[in-house]
């Protein structure tokens, strides 16, 4: 596979092998079971034969078959037993589960399902997404990456397979009601899990908005990070990313009713016998404590940047952090930058950079621009950029806060 990545008449070949080899172990393995239920002498110590075995050798390559699928996408036996390939080795016929296949792989079947007018590559790719699906973890990874374009494209495949058309030479009536059962069994399981992630985000939604209205600001905030932007067990909706950085902005900017001290995160109470300028200079420091209580977290944003980082193609997540990031240095840009560039300035930059190109929209465009002056003077004053576990992080921060202020 490596010495002849470039040679796809030798690819094929390979490809073709290696689909035998993994179908074979697949086979082996149903025989074994219905041996051992024929046989009550049957033990399970005896499935160790090379058929067995065969697959844990196969099992290395799917990163290569991936790349490979990448490489050539116009050849259909490539595509058709890559798919296959990847369909056999993702299922334990031993254990009967399906494993959690990575995005590489997803990614490579579903582009090898997109192939116009190729048949066959479809029949081996639908088998393949219909095994996925069995297990929750690929179908949020398909949800993920391909919500709504593979429902869509699955359903003209349908279309197209009940019209005939693109599958003339398809003589096999089993093989074209078995593409279409298989379609139609993907996007009954993705719109059925849909429907269920919905629901309980929407509990998730609801339950953490009326928690978070009456938290102090500190427990409000350890709880936005750790369930929601810091969360890596939970695949959350854009609604729920969304809230908790714009909850973010507005704990920063919002004004407390019980005084400086609860705005805090303490028990505090107010003198409601103070006069009126006194209460106009409580609110103002309840107002201040709150920005610095948000805004001077490093966690916070860390936990924002790294979140556009990983969902940099999602436009309304990127909205809604650089509208965060732009409220911030507006209000307060020396605050802002020391804590843009203690994080990592080029970082933070690059990330708004990506979204600007990619997306084009005016809020990310506006944030790019107050970054690059806030960012690039900050780096321009010989501020040094440490990463969180250097050596010598608090000597280089000081030292970047101290040219801060200066």
């Amino acid at each position: 596979l490596e010495d002849y990545k470039d040679n796809k008449y030798v690819l094929e070949s390979a490809f073709g092998a290696m689909r035998t080899m993994s179908s074979s172990y697949t086979t082996a393995v149903q025989a074994s079971h219905q041996q051992q239920f024929s046989d009550s002498s049957y033990s399970q110590s005896s499935m160790s034969s090379p058929a067995r075995v065969l697959l844990l050798p196969l099992d290395a390559l799917r990163p290569s078959v991936c790349r490979i699928m990448g490489r050539h996408p116009s050849s259909i036996p490539l595509q058709r037993d890559g798919c296959a390939f990847l369909s056999n080795v993702a299922v334990d016929m031993d254990q009967q589960v399906v494993s959690v296949v990575s995005k590489d792989e997803i990614t490579a079947v579903v582009q090898a399902l997109a192939m116009y007018g190729a048949p066959d590559v479809w029949g081996c790719a639908c088998f393949c997404l219909k095994n996925y699906t069995y297990e929750d973890r690929n179908l949020r990874m398909l949800l993920k990456l391909y919500d709504p374009f593979l429902l869509d494209l699955l359903q003209s495949i349908v279309t197209s397979i009940d019209q005939r058309q693109q599958l003339a030479i398809i003589t096999n009536t089993s093989i074209r009601r078995q593409i279409r059962e298989d379609a139609n069994q993907i996007r009954q399981s993705l719109e059925l899990f849909k429907a269920e992630e919905e629901e309980m985000e929407e509990i998730t939604y609801s339950s953490l908005v009326d928690a978070i209205q009456g938290m102090f600001l500190d427990e409000a905030i350890g709880t936005i990070l750790g369930d929601i932007l810091n969360n890596p067990e939970r695949q959350l909706s854009t609604k729920l990313i969304c809230f908790g950085i714009s909850k973010l902005r507005e704990l920063s900017s919002i004004t407390s009713d019980k005084g400086p001290d609860a705005a805090a995160g303490k028990n505090g109470t107010h003198d409601e016998r103070s006069n009126d300028i006194e209460r106009d200079n409580s609110t103002m420091s309840v107002k201040t404590s709150n920005f610095q209580c948000v805004v001077s977290n490093p966690l916070v944003w860390k936990a924002i940047l790294n979140t556009m980082d990983e969902q940099i193609g999602n436009i309304e997540i990127q909205q809604a952090g650089c509208g965060a990031i732009q409220f911030w240095i507006n209000e307060d840009s020396n605050t802002s930058k020391e804590q843009l560039i203690q994080f990592d300035a080029k970082y933070a930059l690059d990330i708004v950079v990506a979204a600007a190109n990619l997306h084009g929209d005016a809020l990310i465009q506006e944030t790019l621009k107050t970054m690059e002056t806030v960012c690039l003077k900050g780096l321009a004053a010989g501020t040094a950029v440490v990463d969180n576990e250097g050596g010598e992080e608090g000597n280089v921060r000081s030292s970047t806060v101290s040219q801060t202020n200066s």
